[in-house]
């Protein structure tokens, strides 16, 4: 259940074949918006991220998200996944001043 203000909760799905961890954190003001703030997925690179991803952006649609952030990418693996998922870098102050102007790390946000 969502709640006003921010909110956090961890989802642990196991079974004999994979595993997924995802971390994530909720806003509602000044603008909504549902951060993925960990994911992991095992094994990886067979696709089952973006199903992942495609159910968290119809869930975040029908609670009145207006945004999906993937905080903190800081791999080569996850920047190629936020950008074949439509996902852009949003550069903040933070960014400006301490990131390399061609890092790929940071913060990539989906409008919804």
């Amino acid at each position: 259940m969502f709640i006003e203000g921010v909110s956090k909760y961890a989802l642990n799905i196991s079974s004999k074949e994979s595993k997924v961890t995802i971390n994530l954190r909720s806003e509602f003001y000044p603008d909504p918006y549902l951060a993925i703030t960990a994911i992991n997925i095992t094994p990886s690179n067979q696709g089952k991220g973006s199903i992942v991803l495609e159910w968290f952006k119809t869930f975040a649609k029908e609670k009145g998200f207006e945004r999906l952030v993937l905080q903190e990418v800081i791999t080569e693996e996850g920047y190629h996944f936020a950008l074949k998922n439509g996902f852009s870098k949003r550069v903040g102050p933070f960014e400006e001043i301490f990131r390399k102007p061609d890092s790929t790390d940071g913060n990539y946000e989906l409008h919804l």
